[in-house]
């Protein structure tokens, strides 16, 4: 049985870089969830960990996939920390982050 290829990125989110993770890539819905913290530091996570899923996900044609390739993703965040996982060719999900 062939392997599976599952690309994994480890994304910090301890310090915002309006450069690295700009607001403009995210969703007027993705936007909204994010104004609806009460705390601006849950915010600012949101919005990163969601605008770099974006990004990760403009390397694999997604928003706009053509063809017939599947595309699967998972997004996980736990404080500073978010966790990515895609493979066009399994379902992927990432599990509880903990501190190791």
């Amino acid at each position: 049985m062939p392997r599976s290829h599952i690309d994994v990125w480890w994304i910090p989110l301890s310090v915002h870089d309006c450069a690295a993770f700009p607001d403009s890539t995210l969703s007027p819905e993705e936007r909204a969830r994010a104004a609806a913290f009460r705390f601006e530091e849950h915010a600012r996570r949101f919005r990163d960990s969601h605008a770099a899923l974006r990004l990760i996900l403009e390397q694999f044609g997604k928003p706009f996939i053509t063809g017939s390739t599947p595309v699967h993703f998972n997004l996980s965040h736990a404080d500073d920390v978010a966790l990515v996982a895609v493979s066009c060719d399994v379902e992927v999900g990432v599990g509880h982050l903990t501190e190791v």
